[in-house]
């Protein structure tokens, strides 16, 4: 997830791990200012994961982690109702499974030429099945993980 906090956006730890694992198009400038001044990008279980640690407070970085609809925006959500978000998160299911079996009933060479793109895709929409999965399990108070808000800031950095 992540979550804008004045002109900073947050990510926790395991969104970081995706993005450097999973994405092909990331801007340097966002691995640049991750390991700015010699940080180093680590997790140590779970719990860890889902740590906010990542702040990112460059505009250019800011602008590309607010427009990639992938990452769940815990602002958008956090008043959501919970039924709401349940629904949410079944509504992405079906659209996964549906993309996947109109992809599969393609001709070869299509499913071929697109293979790459539409697992990428793909791959991204069940990663945002998962945090939505995450922040349910998190309003029903099954996980616990800080969100930092203005006040929680202080002497927060990269991790």
């Amino acid at each position: 997830m992540k979550v804008k906090v004045g002109r900073e956006v947050w990510i926790q730890k395991y969104e970081m791990a995706y993005i450097m694992r999973e994405i092909s198009d990331v801007p340097a400038s966002l691995l640049e200012e991750l390991f700015a001044g010699g940080s180093v990008f680590t997790m140590t279980g779970f719990d860890d994961s889902l740590k906010f640690a990542c702040v990112f407070r460059k505009a250019k970085n800011v602008k590309w982690l607010m427009e990639q609809d992938w990452i769940v925006d815990y602002n958008a959500y956090k008043n959501v109702p919970y039924a709401a978000l349940k629904s949410t998160r079944k509504k992405l299911i079906r659209s996964y499974r549906a993309e996947t079996e109109a992809f599969d009933s393609r001709e070869e060479n299509f499913r071929r030429k697109n293979r790459s793109e539409q697992e990428q895709r793909f791959s991204k929409m069940m990663h945002k099945e998962y945090s939505f999965e995450l922040m349910l399990k998190y309003f029903k108070k099954k996980i616990n993980f800080v969100v930092p808000t203005e006040r929680t800031l202080v002497g927060y950095k990269n991790a």
